[in-house]
């Protein structure tokens, strides 16, 4: 006895934009479905762009500001390199970098001193450039030219996917809740016409 055929299952094809096409099977909550979607997406990249242009020009705003309080002093290595316990002396280091401490004279005459990274190869008696702000406290070298406009741009742009993520995330969920009203609607209108299909077909 032959076996008959197993049949090759059929691969279905996936319709894009299935709901803006015109089919006697679609429905007024398909095309409220569809219109929503495209809401999402068009909200999604606005927010996104309109994020990331706020947050780097923010950025950008902000570096410089921090740049122009900061002032630029020249000052003298007193200490090299900083650290140690019991009295030992321990070598700190980073990169080309040491952490050092420095004294430098404000415009006013007075003497302050503080700690800085200063270049490694540095020896105590040198003279290094240090940046302080108002308070004469040393802080790190305010960031500026091209590397502030990448750190904005870098911000920015993570800004924007951060935004257009939570919105699509959001919106699909929220279709996802439509479509299941819409099954849930499917199910009890075949609830209703399924008795008197069947009777219409048995006889």
């Amino acid at each position: 006895m032959e076996e008959e055929p197993r049949a090759t299952p059929r691969r279905v094809r996936r319709l894009w934009l299935w709901r803006w096409r015109s089919n006697p099977l679609r429905r007024p909550s398909d095309r409220m479905e569809a219109w929503f979607l495209l809401t999402v997406w068009v909200g999604a990249l606005l927010g996104a762009v309109l994020t990331g242009w706020v947050t780097q020009t923010a950025t950008m705003d902000s570096l410089a500001a921090s740049r122009s309080a900061a002032e630029r002093v020249s000052a003298v290595v007193t200490q090299m390199p900083l650290g140690g316990t019991e009295g030992k002396v321990t070598v700190e280091t980073y990169s080309d970098q040491a952490w050092a401490q420095v004294r430098w004279t404000a415009d006013d005459g007075t003497a302050h001193t503080g700690a800085a990274w200063i270049d490694a190869e540095a020896a105590v008696g040198t003279s290094v450039t240090v940046w302080t702000n108002g308070a004469d406290k040393v802080i790190p070298e305010p960031v500026g030219g091209s590397q502030a406009e990448r750190q904005a741009v870098l911000l920015g742009v993570l800004a924007g996917l951060a935004v257009a993520a939570v919105g699509l995330s959001g919106g699909h969920l929220a279709l996802r809740r439509l479509e299941n009203r819409s099954v849930a609607g499917w199910e009890t209108e075949w609830a209703l016409v399924e008795p008197q299909w069947r009777k219409r077909m048995l006889g």
